[in-house]
């Protein structure tokens, strides 16, 4: 699983990762993963313990109005949830090891719903800079699309990152010099992308060590100081 990489006299090495840090521990996410199982802990943490998607968003909207009555219509109470968040269902798949969705995997006996990830209106906009309007135009991955929709996007971009860590997917580069030194090493890049990414990292380390190396040797013969 190692690729090896030559470039400008320093050798390269894309590894697997052994003990990947947490992306929804280790890192700060515009969404949120609400996750209950009976066996795992997944997604964010959090304190509270939901029976139904009901009496979550209920206590979402108790936040911003607490005299809401509990016998409170379905109706009502998804009008406000749409206004106010929008949301992805999540799926686990749970089978020689686990792999996480937002859409159901099909299998009835191994995978089935595991949670939700979502992101409020008032999140979103500042995250995108926009009005706090579903609607509202705004760029996402150089494209203009709808702040609603680039929200779900980000939705499927952070749980497929979680999932690349659920299951392993996860890289870490290491360099050394020509006498077999390491002299640069990172961890923690997810997916295949994850891969290019370590590759490109690691190819700018060592273009910074050169430069270095370079300015330092010409200061060096600046001031008069010559091998024999």
């Amino acid at each position: 699983m190692t690729e090896k990489h030559e470039y400008r006299g320093y050798t390269i090495s894309i590894v697997p990762d052994p003990d990947p840090l947490n992306p929804r521990e280790n890192q700060d996410h515009l969404c949120k993963m609400i996750c209950w199982h009976r066996r795992y802990t997944l997604g964010d943490k959090h304190d509270q313990r939901y029976d139904s998607s009901r009496e979550f968003w209920l206590s979402k909207m108790a936040e911003m109005h607490p005299d809401i009555p509990d016998d409170l219509d379905g109706g009502s109470l998804e009008n406000w949830r749409e206004k106010h968040y929008t949301f992805q269902m999540l799926y686990l798949y749970d089978h020689s090891g686990i792999t996480i969705s937002t859409t159901p995997f099909g299998c009835r006996w191994d995978s089935g719903l595991a949670g939700f990830i979502y992101c409020s209106l008032k999140d979103a906009a500042r995250e995108f800079s926009s009005a706090e309007d579903w609607g509202a135009g705004v760029t996402y991955a150089g494209e203009t699309t709808s702040l609603y929709q680039a929200v779900v996007n980000r939705m499927k971009y952070e749980t497929q990152e979680y999932d690349e860590y659920l299951r392993g997917d996860a890289w870490g580069y290491v360099t050394v010099d020509e006498n077999g030194n390491e002299v640069g090493s990172c961890w923690g890049f997810f997916g295949e992308n994850g891969k290019d990414h370590a590759f490109s990292d690691a190819m700018n380390e060592v273009d910074a060590r050169i430069r270095y190396m370079e300015k330092v040797e010409a200061q060096r013969i600046a001031n008069g100081v010559y091998d024999i």
